[in-house]
């Protein structure tokens, strides 16, 4: 019989490999016997979600959020989920739980930050990301969303500065990497932009946005056998509602090059 350690350990690859509805099929036979397990409610939330099951996954969620005893991981877990069917004051009020927990109230503040960041409230979002610095002065989430806030109000500079900071704090952090590699890129560095975008793939191979960043950089050198490589590889592994635009763009240069 399997452990509940090795089913979670089965079902993460099954998410890792894109196969959303293999994740929920063995999380779910063994879900009614493991209901106060935090991990294994949050993973298989993650697996509805990821297999068009949203209202489920939410349902799932709010159930075992109504314990006691639940942790902190799920409640971070249950505003990510609210967040993503547009329920933002549940959200908020979830993420609102934990800002005074030792462990995750760094992560919960970055959250309400990046819903101030989402209702284009600049000022409160910066506000909220250095709260979350300093309860805990190597966020990594923090960091990256500081970059990301920057960028966004065009503070190329200071952006950089931020990812920086995110990779000294974590050398292995994927998105820290990618965001930098992306910045660079837009700024014509291309031998640094491609560092960076290799370091995200040495951590992450199915990190899509740096395999994207590596696509342009070859497409803007004239290799174009090298970009559509990474193109394909990108859509592999793209499969969020959110980027529709970029998958689109990205589908119609494949198309050009293979013409």
């Amino acid at each position: 019989m399997q452990t509940i350690e090795h089913v979670i350990e089965q079902a993460t690859d099954f998410l890792e490999q894109g196969q959303a509805k293999k994740a929920v099929e063995v999380l779910s036979r063994v879900q009614p016997q493991h209901e106060n397990n935090d991990e294994l409610i949050v993973l298989l939330a993650e697996a509805l979600s990821e297999n068009h099951q949203s209202r489920k996954a939410l349902q799932l969620l709010e159930t075992r959020a109504k314990s006691d005893q639940v942790g902190g991981e799920l409640i971070l877990a249950l505003g990510d989920e609210y967040y993503a069917q547009d329920q933002l004051q549940a959200a908020r009020d979830s993420y609102q739980r934990l800002v005074s927990d030792d462990e995750f109230g760094a992560e919960a503040l970055v959250r309400l930050g990046l819903l101030s960041f989402s209702e284009q409230d600049y000022a409160a979002a910066e506000r909220l990301f250095l709260q979350a610095l300093e309860a805990d002065g190597r966020c990594v989430a923090a960091l990256n969303s500081l970059g990301d806030l920057c960028l966004e109000q065009n503070e190329n500079a200071a952006a950089k500065a931020w990812y920086l900071k995110a990779i000294e704090a974590d050398n292995e952090d994927v998105e820290a990497a990618g965001n930098l590699a992306e910045l660079l890129y837009e700024e014509g560095q291309f031998p640094e932009a491609e560092h960076y975008a290799r370091q995200a793939l040495e951590q992450d191979q199915t990190y899509a946005p740096a395999w994207l960043t590596l696509g342009y950089l070859h497409l803007d050198q004239d290799q174009e056998r090298e970009a559509a490589r990474c193109f394909e590889t990108f859509l592999r592994w793209e499969q969020s509602p959110a980027a529709s635009d970029i998958i689109i763009e990205v589908k119609a240069v494949l198309g050009a090059l293979r013409d």
